[in-house]
C-alpha cells in the first residue's frame, strides 16, 4: 500500500508495472490515484460505518481531472464519512442525471469521442433523454422510469431510434456505476425490439427520380443537400465521415486522369483509421463545383465542405420529393453504391476497401448479390444457347 503525496507531477510519472496498484494520498486520507493499464483514476475509499466494507468511490480520470481539484472532492467525501453519512448515497441524492451527465460522464468522455457523435449525443441528450429523466436523481431512477421512456418513444419513433436512446442512457448509468453513486443499472431488463433491417437499393426507375430531383435542386436552397446525396451516390462514403470533410482534405494535386484523394482525419473516421480513398472524376467535379459556391481561395482551408446541421432530416425530405419511399439517404445510398461496384464487376475485396470495413463479415452481407449476378448471367446464358 504505497503512500506518497499525490501531484499532478506524480501523476504524470507514476507507470503500470503490470497490475493495477492504488497509491494513498499521504495528505488526505482515503484519496487514492488508482495506476491500471489503460488509465489512471482518481478515487476515495473508506470504511462504510457499521460494516467492514470499504466501498470506492471514483472521482475521475487523470489528466482529465488535476490532483488539486481531487483532493477538493475527497474533503468533501470525508466530511461526509466524519459526520456519519455514507458519501455515495449523499451523492446520488445531490446529482440528478442531467447534472451528473454534464459534469461527470460528458466531461470524461467527451473528448474520446469523434466530433459527429459528439453533436449526435448532445442533440439526444438536450431534446429527448434530459427532459423527461433528467431531473431524478441518480440512486432514485427506476427500472419503471427507464422502461416508460422506452415504451412512449416506440410510440413515435421508429425501433432503431429507440433503442439507440436507451443504449445511451445504459452507458451513462454503467459509468454512474463505475464511479460507485448506483448499485445496479435500472436500464437492465427492457426488452429492445429489433426491427428488420433491410439493404436497399435504387431500383433504376428510382435512380432516374433520384438524378432529376437533383437537377431540380440546383440553383435553390435545396442545392447543397443534393450535392452531398450525390458525393454519398457516387462514393458509398459514410455520412459522418462527409459532415466532418474540410477542404484541406480534398487533395488534387499530381492525381492522374482527373481524379482526386481524400485524406480525413483519423478521429473523423469510423474506424479510427486514417486511409486515403481515390474519388472519381465525377465526384471530384461536384467538390470543385462546391468549392467554387463558397468563394474560398485556399485549398488547405479547415473550412466544412458541406455545412448541413442535419443532414438526415434533408436527406429524408429529398427522397420525400423524388418519391422514394423507404430509403435512407446516406446509409442505404452506401448498400446502393456496394450494389453497382458489384454490378459494373468489382469483387468483394474491392466493395471492402471503398466502403472501409473494418470486418471482412460487415461485407459478406453483399455476397448474395453476386450470387444473383452470377446466376442472372447463367440463366442468359441458357438462353442465348437454347435460341440456336
Amino acid at each position: 500500500m504505497p503512500t506518497r503525496k499525490i501531484t499532478d507531477d506524480f501523476c504524470n510519472k507514476v507507470k503500470f508495472i503490470g497490475e493495477r496498484v492504488d497509491h494513498y494520498d499521504s495528505e488526505i486520507k482515503g484519496l487514492i490515484l488508482r495506476v491500471g493499464a489503460k488509465k489512471k483514476t482518481f478515487a476515495f475509499k473508506y470504511r462504510q460505518k457499521g460494516t467492514n466494507k470499504r466501498p470506492v468511490i471514483t472521482i475521475g480520470e487523470y489528466p482529465t481531472i488535476k490532483s488539486s481539484f481531487a483532493k477538493i472532492e475527497a474533503k468533501k467525501l470525508a466530511g461526509n464519512v466524519a459526520q456519519g453519512k455514507d458519501p455515495r448515497t449523499e451523492l446520488a441524492l445531490a446529482s440528478t442525471l442531467e447534472n451528473f451527465f454534464w459534469k461527470d460522464y460528458w466531461r470524461t468522455k467527451k473528448s474520446t469521442l469523434k466530433e459527429s457523435v459528439q453533436v449526435d449525443t448532445e442533440r439526444m441528450m438536450k431534446n429527448h433523454i434530459l427532459p423527461v429523466l433528467g431531473h431524478i436523481p441518480l440512486n432514485r431512477i427506476t427500472f419503471n422510469d427507464c422502461n416508460r421512456f422506452h415504451l412512449n418513444t416506440l410510440k413515435t419513433c421508429k425501433h432503431g431510434t429507440a433503442t439507440n436512446r436507451i443504449r445511451k442512457l445504459k452507458a451513462i448509468l454503467n459509468y454512474a456505476i463505475s464511479m460507485n453513486y448506483i448499485d445496479k443499472n435500472p436500464t437492465d431488463g427492457i426488452q429492445l425490439k429489433s426491427a428488420d433491417t433491410v439493404n436497399r437499393y435504387l431500383e433504376d426507375y428510382e435512380k432516374s427520380r433520384f438524378m432529376m430531383e437533383y437537377d431540380d435542386c440546383q440553383g435553390t436552397d435545396y442545392e447543397e443537400i443534393a450535392d452531398m446525396l450525390l458525393f454519398a451516390y457516387y462514393t458509398g462514403i459514410r455520412k459522418g465521415e462527409i459532415e466532418s470533410l474540410k477542404w484541406s482534405n480534398f487533395i488534387t494535386k499530381d492525381m492522374k486522369k482527373g481524379t482526386a484523394r481524400l485524406e480525413p482525419d483519423v478521429e473523423s473516421t469510423k474506424t479510427g483509421i486514417k486511409k486515403s480513398q481515390v474519388i472519381p472524376p465525377i465526384a471530384r467535379k461536384l467538390l470543385e463545383k462546391r468549392y467554387k459556391i463558397s468563394g474560398l481561395n485556399d485549398r488547405e482551408s479547415d473550412n466544412k465542405i458541406f455545412n448541413i446541421s442535419n443532414p438526415t432530416r434533408e436527406g429524408r425530405k429529398f427522397m420525400k420529393r423524388a418519391k422514394i419511399k423507404n430509403f435512407r439517404p446516406f446509409h442505404d445510398l452506401r448498400h446502393n453504391h456496394a450494389s453497382d461496384m458489384l454490378s459494373a464487376g468489382f469483387t468483394l475485396d474491392d466493395v471492402r476497401d471503398q466502403l472501409d470495413h473494418k470486418s471482412y463479415q460487415t461485407t459478406l452481407r453483399y455476397a448474395h448479390l453476386k450470387d444473383e449476378m452470377r446466376i442472372d448471367r447463367a440463366d442468359k446464358m441458357n438462353k442465348f444457347y437454347n435460341s440456336r
